[in-house]
């Protein structure tokens, strides 16, 4: 019996049982912990006895060809406080199984209980598997707890049983199960120092080895089985009736407890439900991440946008003013050139004019017409027709426009649009009363008079 087994074993303190847990490993590899399992035998009377409410541990590793199994159960302690409960494992070694062999579609009642993914694994030892218990007192705390040490006492004394457990197939193939057994039987797998190590059990105190074949020998020399040696002598663990029987001694005070350097490591934490928890903390985290990074973009475009509308309120601004700095400058220029350009019928006035008074006669098919217009253009806007009674205007007519009548020229107001200089000029004019309209472009070569008032 080995004494070496993992660092990471789930149970190194009383504990209650631990969550099942499946490690996905490469290619035929098999980790399995904690599975639900029932353990059947054949007892001396020959009737069939179960130890329900057992947990199956697989270990294999092709590489290396070793491999591990391990069952265990929950006890209630007298020497251990309430409610914590301490795990009692039963560990076969590989080195001692002449064959396994793997039932995918049991029938009995245990398979049952256990669901449509039941199988089973039938062991035929070499010798009797170990029984792995605390340093402690055995005594049970209750009735139900002495049952249990006395179903496990029993089948840690047999060489011929069942394991019945249920893991799904696409979790657990079962050609990995098929190729364990295969490897088993062929007597060439070693045990997993890993898994098979004993002193890092309850709380790093060890565990202690009984060896129920050997009826009292030491565990000395069934530790040498697998080049170890326990220290402690093997025994049996008393049944229930024979600790009721004695219970009226006094028991020995329990031996005082070393104060530890290092604080007691928790024990049967499901690896799943730490995962879980990390990935709830990842995923709570990125969303914080996320909602700061919206948060702060959003604050980045108001930003920047503001920024974008401020920028173009000042340049369409300083755009504005510029445009009407043009315009005005423009303005203030055409009407410098106009004021400098004197024009007088018959002389060369130099004086700056602020009327221009034009009359013209249009034409029609290219000879003149009997329509004569007369307006004043007063700088810089347009004013209307000159009055006949003006004495520096030309005199009154009567004209014809459009077969519509005739009308003394103070009869009719106008607005004129004149495009300066030598182009056309474009009149446009109505009649206030008879909402007449009419547009005129006026060649520059019809102009008639063109005079400058003072």
């Amino acid at each position: 019996m080995s004494s070496t087994a993992s660092d990471s074993d789930p149970d190194p303190a009383p504990t209650t049982t631990p969550t099942p847990t499946l490690t996905p490993t490469a290619h035929s590899d098999i980790d399995v912990t904690a599975q639900p399992a029932v353990a059947a035998w054949r007892g001396s009377d020959g009737g069939n006895q179960s130890l329900p409410q057992v947990n199956l541990d697989l270990h294999y590793n092709v590489r290396s060809n070793k491999a591990f199994f391990k069952l265990r159960t929950a006890v209630a302690l007298k020497a251990h406080p309430r409610p914590r409960k301490t795990n009692v494992f039963l560990f076969i070694h590989p080195e001692r199984i002449r064959t396994i062999a793997l039932d995918e579609s049991p029938c009995s009642a245990e398979a049952k209980t256990l669901g449509p993914d039941a199988f089973c694994l039938r062991f035929d030892l070499k010798r009797a598997p170990a029984l792995i218990v605390p340093r402690d007192s055995l005594a049970p705390r209750n009735q139900t707890s002495g049952s249990m040490l006395d179903s496990l006492r029993t089948l840690a004394q047999q060489t011929t049983f069942a394991v019945y457990s249920s893991i799904p197939c696409r979790t657990l193939p079962r050609r990995r199960l098929l190729s364990l057994c295969e490897a088993v039987s062929r007597d060439g797998l070693r045990s997993i120092a890993a898994h098979s190590n004993i002193t890092s059990l309850y709380a790093g105190n060890g565990g202690r080895v009984i060896e129920t074949d050997t009826l009292g020998i030491s565990a000395t020399a069934a530790g040498n089985e697998h080049g170890t040696a326990l220290e402690l002598p093997a025994e049996n663990p008393p049944a229930y009736d024979e600790l009721r029987a004695g219970s009226q001694r006094p028991e020995p005070s329990p031996p005082k407890k070393r104060r530890r350097s290092s604080p007691e490591p928790s024990t049967g934490i499901d690896r799943k439900y730490i995962e879980d928890i990390c990935a709830h903390i990842i995923d709570s985290r990125l969303a914080d991440l996320r909602r700061d990074v919206t948060k702060q973009l959003q604050d980045l475009e108001t930003r920047l946008m503001s920024r974008v509308d401020e920028d173009l309120r000042v340049q369409r601004k300083d755009i504005t003013e510029e445009i009407g700095d043009k315009i005005e400058d423009e303005y203030y220029g055409l009407k410098l050139d106009l004021q400098n350009y004197s024009i007088h019928r018959g002389t060369d006035s130099k004086e700056s004019p602020d009327i221009i008074v034009v009359m013209w006669q249009t034409r029609c098919g290219g000879r003149p017409s009997d329509l004569w217009l007369i307006s004043i253009a007063r700088l810089p806007h347009i004013s209307s027709l000159a009055h006949p009674s003006d004495s520096r205007s030309p005199p009154p007519r009567t004209y014809s426009i459009s077969n519509s009548g005739s009308w003394r020229i103070p009869d009719i107001a106008y607005q004129v649009d004149i495009l300066w200089p030598e182009r056309d000029l474009v009149l446009i004019s109505w009649h206030p009363m008879h909402s007449w309209k009419a547009t005129w472009s006026i060649p520059a070569k019809d102009w008639l008079y063109l005079a400058s008032m003072a």
